[in-house]
């Protein structure tokens, strides 16, 4: 099944970089590109075009095409949590009780609004949310959980997981 996930994301991809205008001689050539720009962000012109085999001036006729068709949507810079004194990662599956809309909206815009939330996801199903929180240290987490989220009015539960080891990640 995952093999199938896998292989319908590459179809999809291929699709939107051929309606760019990328890559249309070999498919093959196509997903290498896409695939190593997604990889690599933002690095140079030069380097990408190097790494899928053009001159640079197409390729970077190329990428503007995916830009300009909204397949790359924009450019990030990866933070070292750790050097920032934000090394301590928990990911907070959190319930809540209340749910009118007015409610949720509220929880919502408080939990976005902490500097301590670092990514907040909407759920199917049980629990309702998942927040990763990342703070200096276990203590900065505390007083995070207690003094803030646990406070607001529509929390029912709280179950929080410590991250032990990055294994893939985007950011």
């Amino acid at each position: 099944m995952h093999h199938q996930n896998t292989q319908s994301q590459a179809e999809g991809e291929q699709r939107q970089a051929h309606r760019a205008g990328v890559g249309q001689r070999c498919p093959q050539l196509r997903r290498r590109r896409f695939g190593t720009r997604r990889a690599r962000g933002a690095g140079s012109c030069v380097e990408l075009a190097r790494r899928v085999g053009l001159t640079p001036p197409p390729c970077l006729r190329r990428v503007k095409r995916l830009e300009d068709a909204g397949i790359i949507s924009g450019y990030r810079a990866r933070i070292d949590a750790a050097a920032t004194g934000r090394g301590f990662e928990v990911v907070v599956a959190v319930e809540i009780s209340i749910n009118d809309l007015q409610t949720v909206e509220e929880f919502e815009k408080a939990i976005a609004s902490y500097d301590e939330v670092v990514e907040f996801h909407r759920l199917f199903g049980r629990p309702d949310y998942f927040v990763r929180v990342a703070v200096a240290d276990r203590e900065v987490f505390e007083t995070f959980l207690t003094g803030k989220l646990m406070g607001l009015r529509a929390v029912a539960r709280v179950d929080s997981h410590l991250i032990m080891k990055k294994i893939k990640t985007d950011d």
